[in-house]
C-alpha cells in the first residue's frame, strides 16, 4: 500500500499503517489524514509526474470515487499553501452570473457559457475564481458539476 502510494500517486499520499492480529489473522489499519497538497492524481504514466495531462484526479462522492472535473481540480490546486494568491475582479460577467443565480437555484458551465456567450475556458476560469473566493459553491453530481450562491 505504501509503495503504491509513492509510485502511483502524485504527490505521494501520506498514510499510517498498523498491523493488528484479530482471530489469528493480520488486519491492516490504514489511516490517511487529510492532505495539504491536494489534488492527488493517479499517475497513469510514470514518466509524467504531474497532476495534469493523462493523470486522473478522483474525489469521493458518497460511497464512490469519481473522476474530478477540471474545475474541481483547479479549486483544489488553489487551496494549496504554495498556490499564488487569489486576485479577483467583479465585472459584467460576474454580475451576469450573480443576477442569474439570484433568480435561479443553480447553473452549470454549459448554461453559463450559453448565457454569457463565452468560451468554455473563460466560463471555467470565472467559475473557479468565484469558488476560490467563496462567492459561489461547486457541487459534483455524477453527470456534471453545478454552481450555487454561497
Amino acid at each position: 500500500i505504501e509503495h503504491s502510494s509513492q509510485f502511483y500517486c502524485y504527490p505521494a499520499v501520506k498514510m499510517y499503517i498498523k498491523v493488528i492480529e484479530y482471530n489469528g489473522l493480520d488486519v491492516l489499519i490504514v489511516n490517511v489524514p487529510e492532505s495539504n497538497n491536494k489534488p492527488h492524481a493517479v499517475v497513469l504514466n510514470n514518466n509524467n509526474l504531474s497532476p495534469e495531462k493523462d493523470n486522473r484526479v478522483y474525489i469521493r462522492l458518497k460511497d464512490k470515487s469519481v473522476i474530478a472535473s477540471k474545475e474541481v481540480t483547479k479549486v483544489l490546486e488553489g487551496k494549496r499553501a504554495d498556490s499564488p494568491p487569489l486576485q479577483i475582479k467583479i465585472g459584467w460577467l460576474e454580475k451576469l452570473l450573480m443576477g442569474y443565480l439570484e433568480k435561479n437555484e443553480r447553473i452549470t458551465i454549459a448554461q453559463f457559457r450559453s448565457l454569457a456567450n463565452i468560451s468554455q475556458r473563460r466560463a471555467s476560469r470565472c467559475l473557479v475564481h468565484l469558488v476560490r473566493a467563496g462567492v459561489i459553491r461547486i457541487f459534483t453530481d455524477e453527470g456534471e458539476d453545478y454552481y450555487t450562491l454561497s
